[in-house]
């Protein structure tokens, strides 16, 4: 597999909290490093925060990523969930998709 840059959004530190706490309700280890990436030791190397992914993509597209990224300049965004839904991914493993409401700054984005 090749190596990979990912887009991120973080979120303030109280909401990581209330997270944080939700997902400790799981008895089960959980993890936020995608398969693909060392599948037998991902909970070891799972250094992530809870984050929404926006995308992926090759580590070959580095420099384009770096030259966009600059250009980028947003202010706060404010999403409104419309639905949660789990989804079948790769390697027998699911995904919790979260339907976002359309709004302008996602689209100027």
């Amino acid at each position: 597999m090749s190596r990979r840059i990912t887009l991120i959004s973080l979120s303030e530190k109280k909401e990581l909290k209330k997270i944080e706490n939700l997902i400790n309700i799981i008895e089960e280890k959980t993890c936020k490093v995608p398969y693909g990436i060392d599948d037998e030791k991902r909970e070891e190397i799972d250094n992530l925060p809870y984050h929404f992914t926006i995308f992926a993509t090759k580590k070959e597209n580095q420099e384009k990523i770096l030259k966009i990224a600059k250009t980028i300049n947003v202010s706060e965004i404010q999403l409104k969930i419309e639905d949660i839904k789990i989804k079948e991914a790769s390697q027998e493993s699911y995904c919790l998709y979260l339907s976002i409401e359309e709004n302008q700054e996602i689209k100027a984005l």
